[in-house]
């Protein structure tokens, strides 16, 4: 046996659509990654090592190079068998403010506070010797959640039920692990309550479903929750899932890439240009259009809320204002859109004027809001102030 080496066994890369390519690795400067208690012990129990690096980390596996074969062969040093499952979590970074506004986090459903971020993969079957690309998969989970805790929810049907049942099933949603019946309820504020005990279960995801014996079971309440004793007591973003089904697959000779890449989030722009001084009749002959000159074919369209004339109740500063809506969802990122210009436009006969080449981008931070059109309908509004429009 000769000296001991670290071989690679697979880097966990984690990208952003929102930087350019360049930088596209800058979002592990805003998430921090942490192996789970149980990682760690498998780390230690298989002599690894995890290395954090820019990209996300790697792992390595501790091992020597076999000179008895006529062709020298790396070995591990200890060899595990079964399943292999890596667990780490994501904390967003506290100084950083960023990652949420400009991150599209709706997978299957809505992210919002208390919804886990949950990024899956297992390395597929094949030949254990050829290196494997893997994109993870993601998916929002309801709640993450201690080994005992008390759910509680309000039933989809109006009105006060009797006799619901609680089923918890393990992540594959068919196997029961727990049934509640019935499940309490208080009466004055209508909210259902039962105490889950998951002690005796390992970690991982669990199915919880209410339904109701005295309606066909007709479903009533559902939630997907992680359940890991460890996890809860911090403040986690999300949560990396990796899963060798053999350990053939580890140990091969090159190592794996393991990736999930974020999606920049999108949402309309809507420009308020608020106008301090404007001619006489002008609006009478003349309108505003904001224009993407990217050629040969524009990437993005615009429309006038009101035809590009100054909206009847809107003012800004008491400002006359004319509101300009992107027809297209815009992704935030990192490099500023400069080709988005504002034209004052007389139909008959065509006559165009360039009043401001460069229009402002809408800002990564801050909350967006809808202050015309309809309700709950969100744009990033951005906010222009003209000194004056003339022919």
């Amino acid at each position: 046996m000769s000296s001991t080496i670290y071989n690679s066994a697979f880097e966990l890369q984690l990208s952003h659509e929102f930087y350019t390519d360049a930088h596209k690795f800058n979002v592990n400067k805003q998430l921090e990654i942490f192996a789970t208690s149980a990682t760690n012990d498998l780390v230690k129990k298989g002599r690894m090592r995890m290395v954090r690096t820019g990209a996300g980390l790697n792992m390595f596996y501790q091992a020597y190079l076999d000179q008895v074969p006529a062709i020298p062969v790396i070995k591990p040093l200890v060899e595990l068998t079964g399943s292999m499952q890596f667990v780490f979590g994501l904390v967003i970074n506290p100084t950083d403010t960023s990652f949420l506004n400009v991150s599209d986090l709706d997978k299957g459903d809505t992210y919002g506070s208390g919804k886990l971020f949950f990024l899956n993969g297992t390395i597929p079957v094949g030949d254990p010797d050829l290196p494997v690309v893997l994109d993870l998969t993601p998916s929002l989970l309801d709640q993450l959640r201690p080994a005992a805790f008390t759910y509680t929810f309000v039933p989809d049907t109006a009105g006060l039920l009797t006799d619901l049942v609680l089923t918890v099933y393990r992540e594959n949603g068919v196997t029961v692990v727990q049934t509640i019946d019935p499940v309490l309820s208080n009466p004055s504020t209508g909210v259902y309550s039962a105490q889950i005990n998951l002690s005796a279960e390992p970690v991982g995801i669990y199915k919880i479903k209410v339904t109701d014996p005295n309606n066909g079971n007709q479903e009533e309440n559902a939630a997907s929750v992680y359940v890991d004793t460890e996890l809860a007591r911090q403040n986690i973003f999300g949560i990396i899932r990796l899963t060798y089904p053999t350990p053939s697959y580890f140990y091969q000779g090159l190592p794996d890439t393991v990736k999930y890449r974020f999606d920049a989030r999108e949402i309309q722009w809507r420009y308020y240009i608020a106008i301090k001084k404007i001619a006489t009749d002008f609006f009478n002959d003349y309108h505003l259009e904001i224009y993407d000159d990217l050629i040969p074919v524009p990437q993005y369209t615009f429309t006038g809320l009101d035809g590009g004339v100054p909206n009847a109740t809107v003012k800004i500063n008491g400002l006359e204002t004319v509101i300009i809506t992107s027809n297209e969802f815009i992704p935030f990122s990192e490099t500023a859109i400069s080709r988005f210009n504002l034209k004052q436009v007389k139909p008959s006969p065509l006559t165009e004027k360039v009043i401001m080449n460069v229009l402002p981008n809408a800002a990564t931070s801050g909350v967006d809001s809808n202050n015309v059109g309809v309700i709950g309908e969100q744009y990033a509004e951005i906010f222009l102030f003209l000194d004056q429009v003339s022919p």
